[in-house]
């Protein structure tokens, strides 16, 4: 089972695996937790010692909130979708969860208006997490009508997002996690100018 931990007390959020599958089993009259592992989202993953131990759990969620503290509950499976085109202009002064409640959907484990820092573009995109996969696929197939227009919508994973780093330039990591030498994006070479900062200078003329 798959834990969410976001808000989680910074105590518990530090707990090892021994001490997280501890917490569990007291805070469970059925017991079972056999292994955990937190992920770099803050989630944590539990894992019981049989199916139908697992299955008890997912039906009687009290152990969640005493095992992990009172903000926490069970992540469910979701499909990511994006609705794409809404007008900035039209986004402003609305919150996500004014606009869920706008379309009108059941399944939202998670929203996010994604506004483009561009002061150019006009349009923007939202993601959505939905826990009910038909509730998806429709959007998908039919759009979804916000204020009297549809938008389209598509299937969304993160693995498609192209990542480049700004360390090496390569594609598919980031600066943050890069262990390479620095190179000149202008020329291909060893980073160089004033903090190997001087191609990135370059590249923008």
């Amino acid at each position: 089972m798959l834990i969410r931990g976001y808000e989680m007390p910074p105590n518990l959020a530090k707990r090892t695996p021994q001490e997280t599958v501890q917490a569990t089993n007291i805070a469970s009259a059925q017991k079972g937790a056999v292994a955990a592992r937190a992920l770099p989202s803050g989630d944590v993953v539990v894992t019981f010692k049989d199916e139908v131990t697992r299955d008890w759990h997912r039906k009687d969620t009290a152990w969640i909130r005493g095992a992990f503290g009172g903000q926490a509950k069970e992540a469910k499976r979701t499909v990511a979708i994006l609705i794409k085109g809404l007008r900035k202009a039209d986004l402003q002064g609305v919150t996500e969860e004014d606009l869920v409640e706008e379309l009108g959907l059941e399944s939202v484990d998670k929203v996010k208006i994604r506004l483009p820092s561009t002061p150019e573009y006009t349009r923007a995109t939202v993601f959505l997490a939905l826990t009910d996969q038909e509730e998806a696929r429709k959007a998908c197939d039919n759009g979804l009508i916000w204020r009297a227009q549809i938008f389209h919508c598509e299937p969304y994973s993160a693995m498609l997002e192209a990542v480049q780093c700004y360390k090496c330039w390569q594609w598919g990591h980031t600066q943050r996690f890069c262990r390479k030498d620095p190179l000149c994006p202008k020329c291909g070479t060893q980073a160089h100018g004033p903090g190997g900062r001087e191609g990135e200078r370059l590249i923008r003329e």
